[in-house]
């Protein structure tokens, strides 16, 4: 999984509860229970969804699918979004859900077990909250999607989960959310930060 600058180091995330959202927070103070309750974390995870600036642009062009990165700094520290990425996320939710492939559940999950990503709650149950959200569509790794992303040269990244997640976004022809550059030089990849 590819977060950005020192990705080898231990990554302290605040959990989904943790949203500069006031309203969020607002509701949230009233549910009951503790931080780590799963519908306190639901909740976070719905305001997380809602955050952002939201431009006019309608159409297709407004689907996106996110990086794994990108989808837990979405979720968890939306302050390490950049301006671009967080005006293409709100203007894809006014469409519909945003898209990660199916893969970064892998890397997620693999990133917490290894101690790379810490999450504010059991991983487990933040990966349930977060497939159980409604602005969010996990895209299944397809035969397409897999030989898409087995063809690229390599100017893209040998990382596989970089290759699927680059596949997918061109399949779906949608652009891809991603801080990391040398996965948006891949060949017919539309990518933004």
């Amino acid at each position: 999984m590819s977060c950005g600058k020192g990705s080898r180091s231990t990554r302290h995330l605040p959990g989904p509860g943790h949203r500069r959202d006031r309203s969020a927070r607002g509701r949230e103070g009233r549910s009951g229970g503790g931080a780590g309750t799963p519908a306190r974390q639901r909740a976070a995870l719905r305001a997380a969804a809602r955050s952002g600036d939201r431009p006019g642009r309608v159409g297709r062009e407004q689907v996106i699918v996110l990086d794994t990165h990108a989808l837990v700094w979405w979720v968890a520290d939306a302050a390490k979004l950049s301006v671009r990425a967080k005006r293409a996320i709100g203007a894809a939710l006014r469409e519909g859900p945003v898209i990660a492939s199916a893969i970064s559940l892998f890397e997620i999950t693999t990133a917490v077990r290894r101690g790379r990503l810490v999450l504010g709650v059991a991983g487990e149950q933040w990966l349930a909250d977060l497939r159980m959200l409604p602005e969010l569509h996990f895209e299944p790794v397809s035969a397409g999607i897999a030989q898409l992303a087995g063809s690229f040269d390599d100017a893209a990244p040998g990382d596989p989960a970089d290759r699927i997640i680059a596949a997918t976004a061109i399949a779906l022809e949608s652009r891809l959310v991603t801080a990391d550059r040398r996965l948006r030089r891949t060949p017919r990849l539309e990518a933004l930060w």
